[in-house]
């Protein structure tokens, strides 16, 4: 477990995060791979290193906690000491702990377009019924994908 904490070396804005893994670096290749991959993360400090460079950013560790209600009380202490959730000075958006981006309420708005989006889908346990996994035995028959051919 960590608490890290990513300064950009270009304007000195830094980000303060946990994890629970034990290798910090493996953690954050996560991130680095979300920079260089996806554009329009939803993550401030991602879009930043897209923006600056991954190459730019730099790890320090800040704490090595116990247990995870010290790793959430860590991270908000550490966010409230270096007021990185003002945007002059930070990239984190939340207060940290164990908030996540679960913990935010949705627009009513946001909620319509989930319900749209989710229209007809089948919930999740929904199972096949002896038609549909017939018609995919039917798809699948004469596939030669994966079988040996011999010429």
């Amino acid at each position: 477990m960590f608490v890290y904490l990513l300064t950009n070396a270009i304007n000195g804005k830094y980000y303060v995060g946990k994890t629970v893994s034990k290798n910090l670096n493996r953690y954050l290749s996560v991130k680095r791979w979300a920079a260089r991959h996806r554009k329009g993360y939803p993550m401030p400090v991602v879009r930043a290193m897209a923006k600056h460079g991954i190459e730019n950013f730099f790890v320090d560790v800040l704490a090595i906690p116990e247990n995870a209600e010290e790793l959430d009380n860590l991270e908000r202490i550490w966010i409230i000491l270096l007021d990185s959730r003002n945007p002059k000075l930070g990239y984190n958006v939340l207060p940290g702990g164990d908030t996540g981006r679960l913990g935010l309420p949705c627009s009513d708005e946001a909620k319509q377009k989930i319900g749209i989006a989710n229209k007809g889908r089948k919930p999740v346990g929904h199972t096949r019924t002896e038609a549909h996994r017939q018609q995919l035995r039917d798809r699948m028959r004469g596939n030669r994908i994966g079988k040996k051919i011999t010429a």
